[in-house]
């Protein structure tokens, strides 16, 4: 070193080359005592260092491991570390838990049980699965609760019962939304009840009818006069709202006025008289002769303007030629055409597919028909024989045949019929076994039409909320919604019942020809 220039003596360890290289023959500068030597850097890495041929061995439960030469990983083999290298909780080794109660663990940070007890099952507020729901009246389904369950209503299948006295019933069957009940029979007193008010075409009151009594009204229904008037007698009203009564009419009077209106045709002269005379009625329009020409049957009656033409006459003309064939039938006409007079002879024999036996003698007939071989193998051409003995056994839909006859007598019948649902084949729905309809006959299974259902003649009673409209007159009604006042009378209109309006003390009921009667007084008249 004593020989190298001072300007070329690197002054810092970083102004020295780096060796990268892994010998350890290299010599290091080592300065003790101030006394400075060159130390070989193998003898410095042999004091207190580790060789990299040292071994790190790994022992039961771990993994890795190896020489120094490099970095080395040790780690614990799945499995590695079992109880025995464990030391113990104080947990007491058995099963925890059991019907009636659960166990209760304390787990440490490292995930080891340090404690376990026991604590009892609290049922509260749960059910068993052998608890039972069971369905009751009207219901099916139901079970225990090891499974959902189901409920399900049971549904009537039955029609529903017609309209009667009030019953809170005792069926436990639940009706179906669009069930219907049967049409109310207005004949059966256990379907009505109460009185059909005047607003629902009735009358609003029970009446027991009286022959020749008279409806009069209230505000709310109708009455009747306690009886038919005499013979002679007149309504009078009783004023107000009280109820009108026959009054026989006596004293005299005189007629101050009479006239009459023409009609049509007419006029009229001469009047009105008031105190005497006459009035001429001369009709203006004479009769008018009305003539037919025609033949036949036909007939004029009557004169103008009302007369009346009947004929029975339908076509005439002259038939000029008349002819007929059997066709395929085997019967032949001869004598055809006739075109004047003459006679149609008929002959042949009539096939068997026309309703014939195609033959002219009996054994040839059967024979054609098929006898022979069915009944008579032989082919006998008479049967002639004597019948010894016939008997009777057997039932069917509960009659029965009995008894033997060798000469003479009867078989018995006897058993009474019975006739049952199996008797009858599937039939359409909504038929009923009934005869033709307006007319006598067999009966067949149909749909049912108004003419079957009887006339409905009688009064209601009841105001059940499914009556609606008015009854009409054919079915014990009125045919109309009016409603009377105190003191009114009814009356028809030609087709319904309407009511008057209310006389005044003293007046009397006076007709108006078809139009609606009304209240006045008689001239001359004492009540």
């Amino acid at each position: 070193m004593s020989n190298v220039p001072t300007n070329l003596i690197p002054t810092r360890v970083t102004g020295l080359p780096e060796y990268l290289g892994s010998s350890t023959l290299g010599y290091l500068p080592y300065i003790i005592d101030g006394q400075t030597y060159k130390v070989q850097f193998a003898n410095i890495a042999a004091v207190g260092a580790v060789p990299s041929t040292r071994l790190i061995n790994t022992g039961s439960g771990l993994g890795g491991g190896g020489d120094l030469s490099a970095n080395r990983t040790l780690f614990i083999l799945p499995s590695g570390v079992d109880d025995s290298m464990l030391t113990t909780t104080g947990v007491v080794a058995a099963t925890y838990g059991a019907a009636d109660s659960v166990p209760v663990l304390t787990i440490n940070a490292q995930g080891r049980v340090t404690a376990a007890t026991l604590a009892p099952i609290v049922l509260a507020n749960y059910v068993p699965t052998s608890r039972t729901i069971t369905a009751g009246a009207g219901l099916t389904g139901g079970g225990d609760l090891s499974a959902n369950r189901s409920f399900a209503v049971n549904f009537s299948s039955t029609t529903p019962e017609p309209l009667g006295p009030g019953s809170p019933g005792v069926s436990t069957v639940a009706a179906r939304e669009d069930h219907v009940h049967p049409a109310v029979d207005l004949s059966d007193t256990t379907e009505t009840q109460g009185v059909l008010p005047l607003s629902r075409g009735g009358t609003g009151n029970s009446l027991s009818p009286v022959v020749g009594a008279i409806a009069y009204s209230s505000n709310d229904k109708l009455y009747l006069t306690p009886t038919a008037g005499g013979a002679g007698q007149v309504l009078v009203s009783a004023g107000g709202t009280a109820p009108p009564f026959w009054q026989t009419i006596t004293g005299t009077g005189t007629v101050t006025s009479v006239n009459l209106t023409a009609g049509t045709g007419i006029s009229v002269s001469g009047g009105p008289i008031t105190i005497s005379g006459s009035i001429n009625v001369v009709n203006t329009a004479p009769d008018q002769i009305v003539s037919l020409t025609g033949a036949g049957t036909t007939v004029v009656t009557g004169t103008y303007p009302n007369f009346t033409i009947t004929s029975n006459d339908s076509a005439s003309g002259t038939v000029t030629s008349v002819a007929a064939s059997g066709g395929t039938t085997g019967l032949s006409f001869t004598g055809s055409p006739i075109t004047t007079s003459g006679t149609l002879t008929l002959g042949g024999t009539l096939a068997i597919a026309n309703g014939g036996t195609g033959a002219t003698d009996a054994a040839t007939a059967l024979t054609n028909l098929g006898a022979y071989p069915a009944s008579n193998p032989s082919g006998f051409t008479s049967n002639v024989g004597t019948v010894t003995s016939v008997s009777g056994t057997g039932t069917v839909s509960g009659l029965s045949l009995s008894g033997t006859v060798t000469s003479t007598g009867s078989l018995t019948l006897g058993g009474t019929l019975a006739v049952l649902p199996s008797n009858f084949a599937s039939q359409t729905a909504n038929t009923v076994l009934a005869a033709p309809n307006g007319s006598a006959g067999a009966p067949t299974f149909r749909a049912i039409v108004a003419a079957d259902v009887p006339t409905l003649n009688q009064n209601t009673t009841g105001t059940a909320s499914n009556v609606t409209g008015v009854v009409a007159i054919a079915n014990g009604g009125t045919n109309g919604s009016a409603t009377p006042t105190a003191g009114t009378v009814a009356y028809g209109t030609g087709t319904a019942y309407a009511f008057t309006s209310t006389g005044t003390t003293g007046q009397v009921l006076l007709s108006n020809n078809t139009s609606a009667p009304s209240w006045g007084g008689i001239d001359g008249g004492t009540f």
